[in-house]
Protein backbone atom coordinates (compact mmCIF):
# COMPACT_ATOMS: atom_id res chain seq x y z
CA UNK A 1 0.00 0.00 0.00
CA UNK A 2 2.91 2.38 0.59
CA UNK A 3 3.78 2.05 -3.10
CA UNK A 4 0.23 3.09 -3.97
CA UNK A 5 0.44 6.09 -1.65
CA UNK A 6 3.68 7.18 -3.28
CA UNK A 7 2.26 6.60 -6.78
CA UNK A 8 -0.77 8.82 -6.16
CA UNK A 9 1.25 11.52 -4.43
CA UNK A 10 0.00 11.00 -0.88
CA UNK A 11 3.50 11.74 0.44
CA UNK A 12 3.49 15.27 -1.00
CA UNK A 13 2.93 18.32 1.14
CA UNK A 14 -0.04 20.63 0.77
CA UNK A 15 -3.20 20.14 -1.28
CA UNK A 16 -1.57 17.70 -3.71
CA UNK A 17 -0.67 15.42 -0.81
CA UNK A 18 -4.14 15.66 0.70
CA UNK A 19 -5.72 14.84 -2.67
CA UNK A 20 -3.29 11.96 -3.10
CA UNK A 21 -4.20 10.65 0.34
CA UNK A 22 -7.87 10.65 -0.67
CA UNK A 23 -7.00 8.69 -3.83
CA UNK A 24 -5.04 6.20 -1.72
CA UNK A 25 -8.01 5.92 0.65
CA UNK A 26 -10.30 5.34 -2.33
CA UNK A 27 -8.03 2.60 -3.64
CA UNK A 28 -8.05 0.93 -0.22
CA UNK A 29 -11.84 1.09 -0.05
CA UNK A 30 -12.14 -0.29 -3.58
CA UNK A 31 -9.87 -3.23 -2.73
CA UNK A 32 -12.12 -3.88 0.26
CA UNK A 33 -15.16 -3.94 -2.02
CA UNK A 34 -16.59 -0.63 -0.74
CA UNK A 35 -17.23 1.09 -4.09
CA UNK A 36 -19.48 3.72 -2.55
CA UNK A 37 -16.76 4.68 -0.08
CA UNK A 38 -14.16 4.59 -2.85
CA UNK A 39 -16.21 6.94 -5.02
CA UNK A 40 -16.64 9.29 -2.06
CA UNK A 41 -12.89 9.35 -1.46
CA UNK A 42 -12.20 10.02 -5.15
CA UNK A 43 -14.82 12.81 -5.03
CA UNK A 44 -12.90 14.38 -2.15
CA UNK A 45 -9.65 14.19 -4.11
CA UNK A 46 -11.27 15.85 -7.12
CA UNK A 47 -12.72 18.61 -4.93
CA UNK A 48 -9.17 19.46 -3.83
CA UNK A 49 -7.40 18.83 -7.16
CA UNK A 50 -9.94 19.10 -10.01
CA UNK A 51 -7.40 18.07 -12.66
CA UNK A 52 -6.06 14.97 -10.90
CA UNK A 53 -6.26 12.31 -13.60
CA UNK A 54 -5.67 9.43 -11.15
CA UNK A 55 -8.79 10.39 -9.20
CA UNK A 56 -10.94 10.41 -12.34
CA UNK A 57 -9.39 7.17 -13.61
CA UNK A 58 -10.07 5.32 -10.39
CA UNK A 59 -13.54 6.80 -9.96
CA UNK A 60 -14.27 5.64 -13.51
CA UNK A 61 -13.27 2.10 -12.56
CA UNK A 62 -15.44 2.23 -9.44
CA UNK A 63 -18.45 3.51 -11.41
CA UNK A 64 -17.94 0.77 -14.01
CA UNK A 65 -17.79 -1.82 -11.24
CA UNK A 66 -21.12 -0.50 -9.95
CA UNK A 67 -22.61 -0.73 -13.47
CA UNK A 68 -22.85 3.03 -14.04
CA UNK A 69 -21.33 3.09 -17.51
CA UNK A 70 -22.29 6.69 -18.31
CA UNK A 71 -20.48 8.07 -15.26
CA UNK A 72 -17.60 5.68 -15.87
CA UNK A 73 -17.24 7.05 -19.40
CA UNK A 74 -17.46 10.69 -18.25
CA UNK A 75 -14.68 10.09 -15.73
CA UNK A 76 -12.56 8.13 -18.23
CA UNK A 77 -12.85 11.07 -20.62
CA UNK A 78 -11.66 13.44 -17.88
CA UNK A 79 -8.78 11.14 -16.93
CA UNK A 80 -7.58 11.34 -20.53
CA UNK A 81 -8.18 15.09 -20.75
CA UNK A 82 -5.91 15.69 -17.74
CA UNK A 83 -3.31 13.04 -18.64
CA UNK A 84 -3.37 12.61 -22.43
CA UNK A 85 -0.18 10.54 -22.31
CA UNK A 86 -1.64 7.92 -19.97
CA UNK A 87 -1.89 4.51 -21.61
CA UNK A 88 -3.78 3.28 -18.55
CA UNK A 89 -6.46 5.93 -19.00
CA UNK A 90 -6.96 5.00 -22.66
CA UNK A 91 -7.06 1.30 -21.82
CA UNK A 92 -9.60 1.87 -19.05
CA UNK A 93 -11.80 3.92 -21.36
CA UNK A 94 -11.60 1.13 -23.95
CA UNK A 95 -12.98 -1.30 -21.37
CA UNK A 96 -15.85 1.05 -20.54
CA UNK A 97 -16.61 1.55 -24.24
CA UNK A 98 -16.57 -2.21 -24.88
CA UNK A 99 -19.01 -2.67 -22.02
CA UNK A 100 -21.29 -0.14 -23.69
CA UNK A 101 -21.06 -1.97 -27.03
CA UNK A 102 -19.01 0.81 -28.67
CA UNK A 103 -16.38 -1.50 -30.10
CA UNK A 104 -14.93 0.73 -32.82
CA UNK A 105 -14.24 3.51 -30.30
CA UNK A 106 -12.88 0.89 -27.88
CA UNK A 107 -10.48 -0.40 -30.53
CA UNK A 108 -9.24 3.13 -31.22
CA UNK A 109 -8.48 3.61 -27.53
CA UNK A 110 -6.76 0.21 -27.38
CA UNK A 111 -4.53 1.25 -30.28
CA UNK A 112 -3.72 4.52 -28.54
CA UNK A 113 -2.87 2.69 -25.30
CA UNK A 114 -0.46 0.45 -27.22
CA UNK A 115 1.10 3.46 -28.97
CA UNK A 116 1.78 4.98 -25.56
CA UNK A 117 2.89 1.72 -23.89
CA UNK A 118 3.56 -1.37 -26.01
CA UNK A 119 3.01 -3.68 -23.03
CA UNK A 120 -0.74 -3.15 -23.39
CA UNK A 121 -0.58 -5.28 -26.56
CA UNK A 122 -0.32 -8.35 -24.32
CA UNK A 123 -3.61 -7.70 -22.50
CA UNK A 124 -5.88 -6.54 -25.31
CA UNK A 125 -8.98 -8.60 -26.02
CA UNK A 126 -8.55 -10.95 -28.97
Amino acid sequence: MSLCRNFVGAARRGPAGVAGAHVADGLTRAWQGDMSGAIEAFDQAIAIAPKLSQAYLNRSIAHAHDGDEERALEDADKAIRYAPGSATAYFNRSLVLRGMGKTSRARADERRAVELDASYEDILPR
